[in-house]
């Protein structure tokens, strides 16, 4: 989708009148806000995305769509919308699922319903320091290597955290604990 993006920004710029050289400058200089299919690096051979910004079943389908083999770490404040359709939609790419938030029994219902061959550990702390730390580790017991970690919650964040990039920092930073801040691996 980020590719999709790029590609509808150019041809914006394009029938503005922007020149192809400008337009070229612009993608190679452009970084992206932070919590937005950020690509943390590969840490034991498992590579982690930070997508907290997707906050509703919309973002995450395009998060989702964009990552085979991966351990989804999910939940919040779903804000009344059922999340089933989107993990029957994918369901297949799921190695598993890491269910977080204060509503996470409409999560694990779904998952039940839509996929249930996917492996599921729930993160029952709501507020507390420790629900990323330990929804990492939850996802680090379930990955292979070469699985992709994607947070991409699919809900809001203020059951938890202050906002999403609050939950996207904490994410990041259990991230980091795991190899000692290198994400090179």
């Amino acid at each position: 989708h980020m590719v999709q993006n790029i590609l509808a920004a150019s041809a914006l710029a394009r029938a503005r009148g922007v020149e192809p050289h400008e337009v070229a400058q612009a993608i190679l200089s452009f970084t992206p806000d932070p919590h937005r299919v950020q690509r943390l690096g590969a840490v034991r051979g498992i590579n982690w995305v930070d997508d907290s910004k997707a906050t509703n079943a919309h973002a995450a389908d395009a998060s989702l769509r964009a990552f085979s083999d991966v351990v989804w770490v999910v939940g919040g404040l779903l804000k009344g919308v059922d999340i089933g359709a989107l993990i029957s939609t994918h369901a297949s790419r799921l190695r598993a699922a890491v269910v977080i938030g204060a509503e996470r029994a409409a999560v694990l219902e779904a998952l039940r319903r839509h996929a249930p061959e996917v492996p599921v550990i729930e993160v029952t702390p709501v507020q507390t320091e420790d629900t990323m730390t330990e929804a990492v580790a939850a996802a680090l017991s379930l990955a292979q290597a070469g699985d992709t970690v994607l947070l991409s919650p699919a809900a809001a964040s203020m059951d938890q955290f202050q906002d999403y990039a609050d939950r996207g920092r904490r994410f990041q930073a259990a991230v980091s604990a795991l190899s000692g801040g290198d994400t090179g691996e």
